[in-house]
């Protein structure tokens, strides 16, 4: 379930005013005063207003590059769900293009899914299988009904419609969502051929240091920090007055 958290802010010119910050121990209890000796930052801290910038490449040259998965943009007609998963396989044609399909729903619950991964499909089998050919003709119904005119215009209906990584070896999968309350973020090493959907983050980790610095304490530590709340301490904070307080 999505949380909505709101953060008040005052803004005054007086400059011998001190700023104020509040945080909230208890969501539904009273806020309760921390004490600001620097300033009001961005992320909500008493501290300088060093931000984080942005980053297209790894800080660190020994760090493999951590990308988003794939997005099929498909209706739902290239996943495959625990229900349909046997008449799949009854389907010969259609069997050998069935992946594991991992979303973050599947990596940090352990679910089953699976999805058709058709980069390389033989004619043959299209000819030969009404499952692979009803269900690409549906994909083709669904982004033709799309309000983006880049997916009306893809000619490519038996594929995703965004490739992210695709790997026949071992990857490491991060969830792009979470719980705030978990006090490591679930993380996991997922066999070779493996989809990822865009809702994980991947990379090929044959040293396993992608794996331990995204499933420690300090990665949590650092993720509640910059995303704008500060959950270590147990909920939201909101800043009120002062000369820092326009920074927030």
């Amino acid at each position: 379930m999505a949380a909505v958290h709101c953060v008040i802010i005052g803004f005054t010119q007086d400059t011998k005013l001190k700023s104020r910050l509040f945080t909230y121990p208890d969501i539904k209890g009273s806020p309760t005063e921390v004490p600001v000796s620097v300033g009001i930052n961005a992320y909500l801290l008493d501290a300088k207003n060093i931000l984080v910038e942005k980053r297209s490449r790894p800080l660190s040259p020994v760090l493999p590059k951590v990308e988003y998965g794939s997005k099929p943009t498909d209706g739902g007609n290239f996943v495959i769900t625990p229900e349909e998963h046997a008449d799949i396989l009854a389907d010969e044609a259609a069997a050998k293009y069935m992946r594991r399909y991992v979303g973050s729903r599947e990596l940090i619950n352990g679910q089953q899914r699976w999805c058709l991964w058709l980069a390389d499909l033989n004619p043959e089998d299209l000819r030969r299988s009404p499952i692979l050919r009803s269900r690409i003709e549906a994909v083709r119904t669904f982004r033709a009904a799309s309000k983006a005119a880049s997916t009306r215009d893809y000619p490519h209906h038996h594929l995703f419609r965004q490739f992210g990584v695709v790997e026949d070896a071992p990857i490491v999968g991060i969830p792009e969502v979470s719980s705030e309350n978990r006090r490591y973020l679930p993380v996991a090493h997922l066999e070779p051929g493996a989809i990822i959907s865009n809702k994980v983050y991947g990379a090929v980790d044959a040293s396993g240091l992608i794996f331990a610095i995204a499933s420690s304490s300090a990665f949590m530590t650092w993720m509640k920090a910059v995303g704008g709340r500060r959950s270590a301490v147990g909920g939201r904070r909101s800043a009120v007055g002062g000369r820092r307080s326009h920074e927030v």
